[in-house]
């Protein structure tokens, strides 16, 4: 078994059932049949361990990679044994479907979700995600070089250095150095097709738009990465959402029905490290009117302290009328839960960097 819990293709073969190949050997004419029909069998079960009943192939090719990347901050969510904080409260509004996780009390203090360094440890995740995706990236070809470069001159957005920072000794996986982290970091995840489907600069972050006045965020792609590398975490945030439903549920503000079911029976749709920035990388700082298409519920849990590591980038929410609108502004280690089917947006940000987490869930059936 290796470090994390990924099983070794060794681990994989060792506990795959034994088949008897007797009947193909007995019923076969001559040698060289045997010798194939053998082989055909041996590369039916590889392929049948390998690429089936390995739930984290698509990843194994940097999942190495990233727990390396992650090693110094794999003890923090250990220690919290993934517990929510007895005393965390959880609000449902009077006037529109979210609840409020950690929110101010009347005596102005608040209880967090997530501890500090959880929340630093999620940011390294992002971190690490987002410069093994750029080591990902290769320019094989002229026609890769013209596509990048048209691409970089119609957007508008400037890179820190020319297309070789792709090749350069700091993109490695040798040197995933704090420094290394945070320069790729603060340069653009810029988005590109070519003559392929999908191609991207970055396979695991990229600057969203979404076009149509809505904006767009800095956002990378954690879903599985989180679920196997920091499973207490991971199921640390599944219970929030849960009692944060069930919270809702028992003020009236979810119904109780077959098409609104707890949590344990939902599937997670999106798992995402958004960060909005104020006049960066020459994009949006902000998320206009929409709703989480194909969700049922969604959580947001913010990463960054309002008023002194941004302003501006208030949460909004429409009301049950759909004629008001509410505000939200939850501090850091809080958040909201609220029906994904609901309008919401979040207000042009005004300064710094907002950082936040977001969860969807919905019914994979």
């Amino acid at each position: 078994m290796s470090r994390r819990g990924t099983p070794s293709m060794e681990d994989r073969l060792r506990s795959f059932p034994r088949v008897r190949l007797h009947f193909f050997y007995n019923s076969s004419p001559n040698y060289h049949m045997r010798r194939n029909v053998g082989f055909l069998a041996l590369f039916a079960c590889f392929t049948l361990t390998h690429c089936v009943l390995d739930p984290t192939r698509p990843f194994n090719d940097v999942m190495e990679y990233v727990e390396d990347c992650m090693e110094p901050y794999l003890e923090v969510c250990e220690e919290s044994e993934g517990k929510v904080p007895d005393d965390l409260i959880f609000r449902p509004s009077k006037n529109a479907s979210i609840v409020e996780i950690g929110p101010t009390d009347e005596d102005g203090n608040s209880r967090s979700a997530l501890t500090e360094s959880e929340m630093d440890t999620l940011f390294h995740l992002a971190r690490c995600l987002a410069f093994i995706g750029r080591i990902d990236f290769e320019i094989e070809t002229e026609k890769d070089l013209e596509n990048y470069n048209h691409y970089k001159k119609s957007s508008g957005v400037e890179m820190a250095e020319d297309v070789k920072e792709f090749d350069d000794s700091k993109l490695s996986y040798s040197n995933m150095t704090e420094e290394a982290l945070d320069e790729v970091w603060n340069i653009p995840f810029s988005h590109f097709n070519y003559d392929g489907p999908g191609r991207k600069i970055n396979s695991q972050a990229e600057e969203r738009e979404f076009g149509n006045g809505v904006g767009g965020n800095r956002v990378v792609y954690m879903h599985e990465y989180l679920q196997l590398i920091l499973p207490e975490l991971y199921w640390k945030l599944r219970d929030i959402a849960s009692q944060a439903l069930q919270a809702g549920k028992d003020a009236g503000l979810f119904d109780d029905d077959e098409d609104h079911e707890p949590i344990s029976h939902l599937g997670i749709r999106v798992l995402e490290y958004l960060e909005y920035n104020h006049k960066e990388f020459g994009r949006s700082s902000q998320l206009g009117w929409h709703r989480d298409a194909e969700s049922i519920y969604t959580m947001v849990i913010t990463l960054a302290e309002p008023g002194k590591d941004f302003d501006g980038g208030e949460f909004h929410i429409k009301d049950f009328d759909e004629e008001n609108v509410l505000e939200f502004l939850p501090s850091a280690g809080c958040g909201v839960f609220f029906d994904s089917t609901v309008d919401h947006a979040v207000s042009p940000l005004l300064r710094g960097r907002r950082r936040s987490f977001a969860i969807e869930f919905w019914d994979e059936g």
